[in-house]
């Protein structure tokens, strides 16, 4: 077993301990661990806007295709963007902005 195997499989075995949330790319729903990441600070007409952050981590084989930069994601009731992705050999890890923010 090489090392992104191992780390894939502990992953996927620790997602409760994690409390791992369903997360929802296209048609697939799976389990992965959210983070809020904080907010940034945007100052424009009308005053200030803030918007959230998210990032999930997932087992690195937990969609059958890499998600794609600008998606729809959805968790926690609400719909969000995919802003970035790295897809490490042991995990996934996207980065989601608020959908009311984005521009």
């Amino acid at each position: 077993m090489g090392l992104a195997s191992f780390v894939r499989t502990a992953f996927n075995s620790s997602l409760s301990i994690l409390s791992a949330e369903d997360v929802t790319i296209g048609a697939e729903t799976k389990k992965g661990v959210i983070e809020d990441i904080g907010t940034e600070l945007f100052i424009g007409e009308g005053g200030d806007n803030t918007q959230r952050a998210l990032r999930v981590s997932f087992p690195g084989n937990a969609f059958a295709t890499t998600p794609a930069r600008r998606a729809a994601v959805t968790c926690r009731g609400l719909t969000w963007q995919i802003s970035r992705v790295d897809n490490g050999p042991g995990s996934l890890v996207i980065d989601l902005e608020e959908p009311e923010r984005r521009g």
